[in-house]
């Protein structure tokens, strides 16, 4: 187990680096096609440093926590962020851009890779993923992506209960719950399918 001093060397050489990719991501909010930077890794990022520094901290390099067990914490932290897929103008471009090309030439959809991205950072592919097989993931993404309808009406739904979030914000902010299982639902009554075949 390191020591507490080693622990304030290692929190201080990446808060140093997360703090300096937080100055990127926020230079390049201001650059066309990549405004909504600050909605994933940022943001993620952001609230943890409220957590640890306080409602007006913007950076993670502030006065290290006084125990090791929280020192280790605020660096795990710290670690998540650097190691976010948002996190980098590289990891957008090679990852979301790649991946919403690939989508589009299979579907015949329109992502754009900030669609793609959000759809990933709220958990909703993962998810599909782990439930159901790469395949059914990408299938009701894509679905997600032409059907604006249900979407729009499941912002509704969800802005009803009281959910914080706008239209143009409903990819990264929506609970995807209730559209993931509407739309599997939905997608597997066409085929005459139960859900309950998959398990």
């Amino acid at each position: 187990m390191a020591s507490y001093n080693d622990l304030v060397k290692k929190y201080r050489k990446l808060a140093k680096r997360a703090d300096q990719r937080l100055v990127r991501l926020e230079a390049l909010s201001y650059e066309k096609g990549y405004e909504y930077v600050r909605d994933w890794a940022y943001a993620t990022a952001m609230r943890d440093i409220k957590i640890w520094s306080g409602p007006d901290a913007k950076r993670f390099n502030t006065k290290p926590p006084e125990t090791a067990a929280k020192l280790e914490r605020k660096i795990a932290d710290i670690e998540n962020f650097l190691a976010s897929k948002t996190s980098t103008k590289k990891g957008i471009t090679e990852i979301y851009e790649n991946r919403a090309k690939s989508i589009n030439e299979r579907f015949g959809t329109d992502f754009n890779w900030r669609d793609f991205a959000n759809a990933i950072e709220s958990g909703v592919y993962e998810k599909l993923n782990s439930d159901y097989g790469y395949n059914t993931a990408l299938t009701v993404v894509a679905k997600m992506q032409r059907d604006k309808k249900q979407l729009e009406a499941a912002v509704k739904e969800a802005n009803t209960k009281n959910i914080k979030i706008s239209q143009t914000d409903a990819m990264s902010k929506l609970d995807y719950d209730m559209i993931i299982k509407q739309t599997i639902s939905n997608e597997l009554q066409k085929q005459g399918v139960s859900i309950l075949d998959l398990k």
